[in-house]
């Protein structure tokens, strides 16, 4: 398996620092073309359609321990299969995230929006008000008018099977959906906080029928942040 570097995100000696405290939250996200993503609204517009077997992977290591002499602080290794079904998968990153919803997108087509009362459609979509999501068009599709893709947004005026769009987080600004858009669309669960981004540097490719452990084993290296630990 190729070699992975991780990208800079903001604060991330912070987060991997409580990923050593507060162990089993966090969501393991693949992603094609997120390789230098620095923001949690990147990476799931880059993540996989959660479709031909992918879905977020649970990252769950049981303990941990503080090298005294190599001034680190090591989480056990979690291993994950990915096992491409119908189709192959095909990823160039990975990403961690803390507290991530356990969906990673789910498809809605412009019949699923209303423009006149500014709401999506989406069946048992889970969210609660003040989820950030991102909403994306997948190829060939055009977004519903008024919002941007690869956007962070947040959800409001929550229903089971319905939600609008907010810029803000408290739902006070909703978005003015100025038209359905056309084809399929995706809502992207951006809740939770980006922990760190690994780039493998080149597409990384499961045949259809195969599967991929994949391997994650977090090192941190500054005793600074292991008060505590």
């Amino acid at each position: 398996m190729a070699t992975v570097g991780c990208n800079h995100v903001p604060s991330w000696q912070l987060y991997v620092a409580e990923l050593m405290r507060n162990l089993g939250t966090y969501r393991l996200v693949f992603c094609l073309g997120a390789g230098t993503a620095t923001t949690i609204e990147a990476v799931v517009t880059a993540e996989l359609a959660e479709t031909g077997g992918y879905g977020r992977k649970p990252y769950n290591p049981s303990t941990n321990s503080y090298s005294s002499g190599n001034k680190r602080v090591e989480a056990s290794a979690v291993n994950n299969s990915l096992i491409a079904s119908g189709t192959s998968l095909q990823y160039d990153s990975v990403a961690l995230i803390l507290d991530a919803a356990v969906s990673a997108n789910k498809g809605f087509t412009d019949s699923n929006v209303n423009a006149s009362t500014d709401t999506i459609t989406v069946t048992a979509h889970g969210l609660s008000n003040g989820d950030a999501i991102v909403l994306t068009a997948d190829a060939g599709a055009t977004l519903a008018g008024g919002l941007t893709a690869g956007t962070l947004y947040y959800a409001a005026n929550i229903a089971t099977n319905t939600f609008q769009v907010s810029t803000a987080a408290d739902g006070s600004a909703i978005v003015d959906l100025t038209n359905a858009g056309s084809g399929n669309m995706r809502l992207r669960y951006a809740k939770g906080r980006l922990v760190l981004v690994g780039n493998y540097g080149s597409a990384q490719t499961i045949a259809d029928g195969a599967s991929r452990t994949i391997t994650m084993n977090i090192e941190l290296h500054n005793s600074g942040y292991t008060t505590g630990v």
